[in-house]
């Protein structure tokens, strides 16, 4: 009788303790899941910014005219560069604004890339 009352005290022991650890792991699963939320959120906004700055609608407004700009893509296509060195800025640009055309923004972020510092 005496081994059956500790056995039974031991139980419930255990058993509170086990459920004081289930509920502290509960809560930190909770505080986790409301951060990873959070973060989830944060980095949906951080998307949606870079997408407007790099011209998100431009292939909305592409394909509201049926995937088609007011000119086939193909003939405002720039010459394939000819290597000559005086021509390379002149290239460069009408590559630039090719792409600009096809992707609105882009124009902007080469341009940025350029003045990025190497390694």
């Amino acid at each position: 009788m005496l081994y059956s009352k500790l056995s039974e005290q031991q139980t419930e022991s255990s058993l509170s303790n086990a459920m004081e650890a289930v509920g502290k792991r509960f809560v930190q699963v909770e505080r986790l899941l409301q951060s990873s939320s959070h973060r989830v959120s944060k980095i949906a906004a951080q998307l949606h910014t870079l997408e407007n700055l790099c011209g998100g609608n431009a292939n909305k407004r592409d394909e509201a005219r049926g995937g088609k700009g007011y000119l086939p893509r193909n003939s405002t296509m720039p010459e394939k560069f000819a290597g000559a060195a005086e021509s390379w800025k002149t290239w460069k640009e009408d590559v630039a604004e090719y792409l600009d055309s096809v992707n609105n923004g882009m124009m902007t972020f080469l341009d940025a890339v350029g003045k990025e510092k190497g390694p």
